[in-house]
């Protein structure tokens, strides 16, 4: 336990900034950063998502790089097994943590939806890269940027579709 004086003793977290707190995580702080996921607004679950998306992505480029660098195994051989790994990962968190869904009476079936929203996502993606890119002349990587939000809002929905979110 940490000893403070009197003047820097930090303030509960409803009544004080969370600037004030010894962990900080920007402005919120650790504490104020966990009320925030667990708490059931619609801004705590797209934070959710995006952690849920994040671990996804890490999941992805982690197993990627064990297989291929480590390993030894071909690369999109690779591929395939790290994309299908994040897909499992991914569809995991988003069904119980992000949208809360704890019910297991459809799992396969919102399993095989997620899959065809997934692979919806990945067809847009690469409809959006070619418009930006090739017709209206944005560089790639902006491109993607760009073609990554526009995805990733719609992936929101579906996946609240999905899962029975309230919208």
């Amino acid at each position: 336990m940490e000893n403070y004086s009197d003047s820097e003793k930090p303030a509960p977290l409803e009544n004080a900034p969370a600037s004030n707190h010894k962990a900080s995580f920007g402005f919120l702080g650790v504490r104020g950063l966990i009320l925030l996921v667990n708490s059931g607004t619609g801004f705590a679950r797209i934070f959710r998502f995006i952690i849920s998306g994040s671990a996804g992505a890490a999941t992805n480029l982690g197993i990627l790089y064990v297989l291929t660098d480590i390993f030894g195994i071909w690369y999109l051989f690779s591929s395939i097994c790290s994309t299908s790994a994040a897909m499992i990962v991914s569809f995991t968190m988003q069904k119980f943590f992000t949208f809360r869904n704890f019910e297991r009476d459809n799992v396969h079936r919102q399993a095989t939806l997620y899959l065809v929203v997934s692979l919806s996502a990945i067809g847009l993606n690469t409809l959006l890269m070619y418009l930006f890119v090739s017709i209206i002349g944005i560089h790639y990587l902006l491109a993607q940027i760009a073609a990554s939000l526009i995805v990733a809002i719609f992936s929101y929905f579906m996946y609240g579709k999905i899962f029975k979110m309230n919208i």
